[in-house]
């Protein structure tokens, strides 16, 4: 059971033949009383402050909660989009060198075909030269005959013509 200080300012004592003093009792129960009182203010006010704290106390621990979830969920995308740029440029990098290698092999095949092309042009020209030799001289050799042939019929034509 609680007192209050109404409990306690109606308290009434039996008198006896050599009690105390009706007046310091009653004075002293009305002091007690206030002091009770203000005590039970302060209380209620206590209780309502750490009431309120509480309540602070449960936002702040929620809005925590929240923040790590937010952190937490952060971190997940982040790592989500560091993997698949890693990935990306894996990709971008393999698509480069197949690309690369791809152009390298043609260039190659290029390379070879105009060489084949050179020695063939080559292979031509000293067929072409040796045939023009073969003309010339041919042609040569017929110049020099008619050349004897005209010589010839310088010996043989009478010089009274």
């Amino acid at each position: 059971m609680k007192i209050t200080p109404a409990d306690i300012e109606k308290q009434k004592f039996s008198k006896s033949f050599r009690g105390y003093d009706q007046a310091q009792v009653d004075a002293f129960l009305g002091l007690v009383a206030g002091d009770v009182e203000e005590l039970i203010k302060e209380n209620t006010n206590m209780k309502e402050k750490l009431s309120r704290l509480e309540s602070t106390m449960v936002d702040s621990k929620n809005m925590e909660k929240t923040i790590q979830e937010v952190l937490l969920t952060a971190q997940k995308s982040a790592e989500e989009v560091k993997k698949n740029a890693e990935k990306e440029a894996e990709l971008s990098l393999r698509e480069a060198k197949v690309k690369s290698e791809r152009t390298l092999e043609e260039t190659h095949a290029i390379l070879s075909k105009l060489r084949k092309e050179i020695i063939e042009l080559k292979d031509l020209k000293k067929t072409y030269i040796l045939r023009l030799k073969s003309l010339l001289d041919t042609q040569l050799k017929i110049l020099e005959s008619m050349e004897k042939e005209d010589e010839s019929y310088k010996r043989e034509v009478p010089k009274s013509l």
